[in-house]
């Protein structure tokens, strides 16, 4: 399995179908495993891609700037995961 990761969606070019999650995925918890490792089997089944897009900074940042937002993983901690 290849994994890829760019920094805008415009720049992830595929020629195939493609089973997107989206999420701020911090953590990576099992919650979020399980979600990520559906995606990827769903898209094993129909011969797609998967795809994870996640956010440099949680949209609630931009939603309530006033509000800070704690996280545990860094985004390269996420893609890493």
């Amino acid at each position: 399995m290849a994994i890829t990761a760019v920094e805008e969606l415009q720049r992830a070019h595929t020629t195939q179908g493609t089973v997107l999650t989206i999420g701020t995925f911090d953590g990576v918890h099992r919650g979020h495993q399980y979600v990520i490792s559906r995606a990827v089997e769903e898209a094993r089944s129909r011969g797609f891609q998967s795809t994870v897009v996640t956010f440099r900074a949680s949209p609630r940042e931009t939603l309530r700037p006033d509000v800070p937002v704690l996280y545990l993983t860094s985004l390269d901690q996420r893609i890493g995961l």
